[in-house]
């Protein structure tokens, strides 16, 4: 008779803190320890938390759950720092950076940032998970890259909690007189047109920055896809519903997802016409992502990413292979 294999141990909350402060951790570790928190998630800003079914925390689950986001967002600065360490000297100038919300960094989600990275892309990325246009532009951490005049591609990702994040503020009650997804426009209330323009002023100021600090480097810019609201969903679903949406039943649905693309297009076609700046490029990447293409309501997965990163390629001239850099470092 076979005996039967002892369970893996599980880790314990000092393995994790310990290999977060120690910098040590991995992406594979993060995606085993840590899960999202759907009771302190919004739009575009990703709370988390111990995933208690692979950590050990018995005794101390006030302490984890009140240190889970914390860590989550350290651990994914720490693999990043790691990425950075890897292919460049702390002093390396990087030709391309990375600034930007959890669309280019998530603890859980291969972003297209990852995707760039692994193709051998040499990209410095500071962005972080929930971060706001208006705490990235209103205080910048890149115009000391910027001042050093070597950067010749800026990859941005922001506005997105502003477009979508105050969807409970910005739009109507449903009312059964505007059933229909034609009906989506009634909806939005002119509080969002204001929201935008707030966007729009740091999108202004970003490449007013940027221009000052390093004129000639290119600013790439992209304004999401159609995210997926969802029944229950932790990140737009449930701000729908707050206005008495019901996403099971499906012409409501429809609906939801009709304002969500009158949202989506309208800060699209502000960027498209902010690239008529010169040294701005704007990437759509709505025709690439569609409705299976989601690794939850608000990021698109990994295989999307690879797609994604397809788009970026032509304003990436430098692309620095890791093999090179470390055949030469030899």
């Amino acid at each position: 008779m076979k005996r039967a294999k002892p369970s893996p141990r599980k880790a314990t909350l000092a393995d994790v803190t310990s290999a977060v402060l120690s910098r040590t951790i991995t992406k594979d570790q993060m995606k085993d320890w840590f899960e999202v928190d759907p009771q302190a998630s919004s739009a575009f800003s990703p709370a988390f938390k111990i995933n208690y079914r692979n950590v050990d925390v018995s005794g101390l689950e006030k302490t984890a759950y009140a240190a889970g986001h914390t860590l989550a967002v350290e651990a994914q600065s720490a693999v990043q720092r790691n990425q950075h360490a890897l292919r460049a000297p702390a002093d390396h100038a990087y030709p391309i950076i990375a600034e930007g919300d959890s669309w280019f960094s998530h603890p859980l989600n291969t972003t297209v940032i990852d995707v760039l990275q692994s193709q051998g892309y040499d990209v410095l990325n500071i962005a972080k998970a929930g971060d706001t246009i208006e705490n990235m532009v209103g205080h910048p951490t890149y115009l000391g890259d910027l001042a050093r005049k070597t950067v010749k591609t800026f990859l941005f990702s922001g506005g997105g909690n502003d477009i979508l994040g105050n969807l409970d503020k910005v739009i109507e009650l449903y009312d059964v007189a505007h059933p229909n997804a034609s009906d989506a426009a009634w909806y939005i209330r002119p509080q969002f047109d204001t929201d935008l323009e707030i966007v729009k002023s740091y999108y202004r100021l970003l490449l007013s920055q940027i221009r000052k600090a390093s004129p000639n480097t290119t600013l790439v810019v992209h304004g999401y896809a159609y995210a997926q609201a969802q029944a229950h969903g932790i990140f737009i679903g449930d701000k729908f519903e707050s206005r008495g949406f019901d996403l099971l039943n499906a012409r409501q649905n429809a609906l939801a997802q009709a304002i969500i693309k009158i949202m989506i297009d309208r800060f699209n076609t502000f960027l498209k016409s902010f690239a008529n700046s010169s040294h701005v490029e704007y990437v759509d990447f709505r025709p690439i992502v569609g409705k299976s293409n989601w690794f939850d309501e608000l990021h698109p997965n990994g295989a999307t990413a690879q797609r994604m990163a397809k788009l970026y390629a032509p304003f990436l001239a430098a692309k620095i292979a890791a093999t090179a850099r470390k055949r030469e470092a030899a």
